[in-house]
């Protein structure tokens, strides 16, 4: 090693042990001076980097190798870390060397304090050969991953306690949650419920899983989604062991069959359908041989299933004008390859008869589908039904003329739009308005239109309705009419609501109540004027018993039409030892008895 004292001993400052350990550490090493020149190096850093002691020594590491050192990051390091701290670790530089080529260098550096001046030991890491297995083994895992996050299959890790670790791409496509949303959660209950609807214990099957994973290469299982529905999966399950044998992942290799059981399904309800299908209903085959009869056309036609399938259509014994009928119809549509559809008469019914044709992926026909309906019932309702359509049509006539000419204009109103969308003729009797000029007036026109007195009162009133959820309810309000006049209104309502009960219309009758309304106000003038009246002759009474209590006389009045008591003073009644009640009503004979006159 270079770079000694004038006394011989190496370094300067450096112990003798120090010295020989770098020289024989196979690390290169360099030290440098306070003003970052090499004061020596050692073998190995010679031999890696292919340079010699007249090209190194009394140089700044900077300038070593064509400048292959000036790094930013070992400036930095050198420069402004070692100042404050005593050392640096795993500083990473990539460079080129003119002797050794392009190399990756991890470094560490270390300040050594002396009294005459602090020096740098500085080492060298070629990590050249470990980043490129490295990356080549990081690619090979990124092609890894990609494959089984690009594969169409389901992927899913799990840990010894069955907690999910992994899931891919296409298993977030199946189930419908994202990897965050599964990863460190429980394999069970959250991707499969602990007993499925097969009867399956998933936490025995885990266990089982572990102690038996060869007998779990094939399976099926239903699985959960996030939105609910059922997830079928056929799968095979990997134990992963650590070098002690532990468990240390679960690897469950699946695929999607959720679609296909689905279709199987409707596959054999469509089976059942078509078998219970209260219609005869036939399949024949491009050459037309019955491939599937429905029990119904076994019975109309009086065959029996194994009668009917395997032969052709003119083999199962039809009426010679139906068959040919049919005949042409299967010509028409292979013609043509569309649906037709006709009328024809068996055993006296009547059927409506589609002929539909189905073909394969490259549009050759190989199927004719039959169906077939008993219309006769249907002819007969349908004559009824134009008899009853005739009969509504004259009852539409009927109401229609009964409400052109009513005394009252019958309306519905929206109060989805709060307008008219109907309104009898009438109301031009009533308003002046015609009908369309009454139902185009909005809100507003009609309230300005109402007795101000009136406003407030009839919105309160109908709010209330509309508010208490009440049906029907009876409103009379001041209009002004077309002529400025103002008619008294009665409009008796009834609200209509839809299925989920929110009010929908308001269905009623407005009359012209303004007669009404003046004959109830001379009732009420009438009405007052009598309790006036009665009110008066109350007081008089009172003061005509007020005299007879206080009057020290015996008095007597007598009804001239009845010749009874009405009244007699309180000292008669005392004078007689009765009460004034007991002479109420009395003949005047039977006073005079009372009184011994």
């Amino acid at each position: 090693m270079q770079g000694q004292d004038k006394n011989g001993s190496g370094v300067a400052g450096l112990p003798d042990y120090m010295q020989g350990l770098i020289e024989v550490l196979r690390e290169p090493l360099v030290v440098l001076d306070a003003d970052l020149q090499v004061i020596s190096a050692n073998p190995a850093f010679y031999r890696k980097f292919r340079l010699t002691e007249a090209a190194v020594e009394g140089r700044r590491i900077y300038d070593l190798a064509n400048g292959e050192f000036d790094s930013a990051d070992l400036r930095n390091a050198l420069e402004t870390v070692l100042p404050d701290k005593a050392e640096f670790e795993n500083l990473k530089i990539e460079t080129t060397f003119p002797e050794a080529g392009r190399r990756v260098l991890e470094l560490n550096g270390r300040r050594i304090d002396q009294k005459d001046g602090n020096l740098i030991l500085l080492s060298f890491e070629d990590i050249t050969e470990s980043m490129a297995s490295r990356r080549e083994l990081e690619e090979s895992e990124a092609r890894y991953a990609q494959l089984v996050e690009s594969i169409n299959s389901i992927i899913i890790g799990l840990d010894a306690a069955g907690i999910v670790t992994y899931f891919n791409r296409f298993s977030e496509k199946v189930f419908g949650y994202s990897r965050n949303e599964v990863i460190g959660k429980p394999y069970i209950g959250t991707l499969v419920p602990e007993i499925d609807v097969t009867g399956t214990n998933y936490a025995k099957m885990l266990e089982d899983i572990v102690a038996h994973p060869d007998h779990y290469f094939i399976h099926e299982s239903v699985g959960l989604s996030k939105s609910g529905e059922e997830v079928w999966f056929s799968w095979s399950a990997c134990v992963v062991r650590d070098h002690e044998g532990n468990v240390s992942e679960i690897l469950i290799d699946g695929n999607d069959f959720t679609v296909e059981r689905r279709e199987r399904i409707n596959a054999r309800q469509a089976y059942r359908i078509v078998s219970n299908a209260p219609d005869p209903i036939a399949r024949l085959d491009s050459s037309r041989t019955y491939v599937f009869v429905n029990p119904v056309f076994t019975e109309i036609a009086g065959r029996s299933e194994n009668e009917i399938v395997g032969r052709k259509l003119g083999e199962v014994r039809l009426p010679v004008e139906l068959t040919a009928r049919i005949g042409a119809v299967f010509d028409d549509v292979a013609e043509t390859r569309t649906e037709k559809t006709f009328e024809a008469e068996f055993e006296g019914r009547l059927f409506l008869v589609t002929i539909v044709p189905e073909f394969d992926d490259r549009s050759q026909m190989v199927f004719f589908d039959v169906f077939a309906r008993d219309i006769s019932r249907r002819k007969e309702v349908e004559l009824a039904l134009r008899h009853e359509q005739e009969r509504l049509r004259r009852s539409e006539e009927h109401f229609r003329s009964v409400l052109e000419n009513s005394l009252d204009a019958a309306y519905r109103r929206d109060l989805r739009t709060d307008t008219y969308d109907y309104m009898s003729p009438v109301i031009e009797r009533i308003t002046g308005f015609t009908a369309d000029e009454f139902t185009s007036l909005s809100m507003e026109s009609i309230l300005e239109r109402m007795h101000p007195d009136d406003i407030e009162r009839v919105s309160e009133k109908l709010d209330g309705i509309l508010r208490n959820g009440e049906h029907s309810g009876v409103l009379d309000y001041r209009f002004r009419a077309k002529n400025g006049e103002y008619v008294w209104l009665g409009d008796t309502f009834t609200i209509v609501c839809d299925e989920e009960g929110r009010p929908v219309y308001r269905v009623g009758i407005v009359r012209d109540v303004t007669g009404a309304k003046q004959m109830e106000q001379q009732l009420r003038m009438s009405r007052d004027t009598a309790e006036q009246r009665a009110r008066e002759a109350e007081e008089k009474q009172r003061i005509i018993e007020a005299i007879f209590d206080n009057v020290p006389e015996g008095f007597a009045i007598f009804n001239a039409e009845t010749d009874q008591v009405e009244v007699v003073s309180r000292y008669l009644a005392e004078f007689a030892g009765c009460g004034r009640v007991d002479f109420r009503g009395l003949p005047i004979r039977e006073y005079a008895r009372l009184l011994k006159v």
